[in-house]
């Protein structure tokens, strides 16, 4: 039995096609895709479409990209002959980003017109990717659709992290605030009271009045 699964936010709609392991009860996962859909209105007009390898492609580059962009840290594009992935996600002018979608390879499929098989590239806003990166998020937090479908994230390499700054160069101002502080607090508690002099209405306020005899 054919099961649908769609996820849809106001800039990114994600519809994905399958089969389920029980064909006779409605309620067991999504376990084999059979295609995928990605619409995104205001971006492109075409609907970016493929199979299971399109969709892990777009998992991956939605998860490392948005990691990226938490992290501040950009990665090094790929080693000279590594094969560029199926989808790729690039930041561009401004506050834009570049989706690049390639064609899902085939073994069976004679070769092409290069012209015919460029990539495409989706021009999106801010707001559009995180419409796209959500829409990824809820297909994976989706227990009956995919369950083997995971985030594909990498650990940071060590060479690209800026260094943090020493702990004890981070605690040491609050520390000596707190030395100088308290070092004022004892200085002031061996200071004298001041002598104030009386003044001249408190003296004949003091003085006691004659009485006649």
């Amino acid at each position: 039995m054919t099961i649908q699964r769609q996820y849809t936010l106001p800039n990114c709609n994600l519809i994905l096609e399958g089969l389920s392991a029980n064909a006779t009860d409605p309620l067991s996962p999504m376990s084999v895709l059979m295609n995928v859909e990605c619409q995104l209105p205001g971006a492109t007009d075409a609907t970016l479409t493929g199979g299971r390898e399109f969709l892990d492609g777009l998992v991956a580059a939605v998860s490392r990209y948005g990691q990226q962009l938490i992290s501040g840290v950009t990665r090094p594009a790929n080693a000279p002959g590594e094969a560029p992935p199926l989808v790729d996600l690039k930041p561009g002018d401004g506050p834009y980003h570049h989706l690049i979608v390639r064609q899902e390879s085939s073994g069976d499929a004679p070769p092409q017109d290069t012209e015919a098989t460029a990539p495409l590239d989706v021009r999106l806003s801010t707001v559009q990717f995180y419409d796209l990166m959500e829409a990824v998020d809820q297909l994976l937090a989706d227990g009956q659709t995919l369950p083997d479908l995971q985030a594909q994230f990498q650990s940071i390499p060590r060479r690209l992290v800026r260094p943090a700054e020493p702990t004890a160069k981070r605690v040491a101002p609050p520390v000596i605030g707190a030395t100088a502080l308290a070092a004022a607090g004892i200085s002031l508690f061996f200071v004298p009271p001041p002598d104030f002099e009386s003044s001249r209405s408190d003296q004949e306020s003091a003085t006691p009045t004659d009485t006649l005899d």
